[in-house]
């Protein structure tokens, strides 16, 4: 069922009623206590009264859950998603990132270099 579910960002809420849910989601993320990431579902009656569902302080993150897909309407990509979780989780212990760097050195891209003999 999850596979065919169609995900779509709310852009057309008024200006008021934008503030007011993003106050609700982080003063219900605050009181809680989560950290790094989480989703919070708010459902709006016919009265546009916004009732929160739930949260979750540890939705999925594959590239085929939700929590991507918010991102990316945000104009987020999912590797930056990824590393500003894993900063936000660093900064806690106050650590800093390091470069990623990799634990060999790029292979030869010229087909010569490859063929190369060396002797010793």
């Amino acid at each position: 069922l999850f596979k065919n579910t169609v995900y779509s960002a709310v852009t057309d809420l008024p200006k008021y009623m934008d503030l007011r849910i993003k106050k609700i989601v982080a003063d219900i993320y605050n009181i809680l206590e989560c950290r790094d990431y989480g989703r919070v579902d708010i459902r709006l009656s016919k009265e546009n009264i916004p009732y929160v569902l739930e949260i979750n302080p540890n939705p999925g993150i594959s590239a085929d859950c939700s929590i991507p897909h918010a991102a990316e309407s945000l104009g987020i990509s999912y590797k930056d998603m990824i590393y500003n979780i894993f900063c936000h989780a660093l900064e806690r212990y106050n650590m800093k990132p390091r470069p990623i760097i990799p634990p060999f050195p790029p292979a030869p891209q010229n087909k010569e270099l490859i063929n190369m003999q060396f002797s010793t």
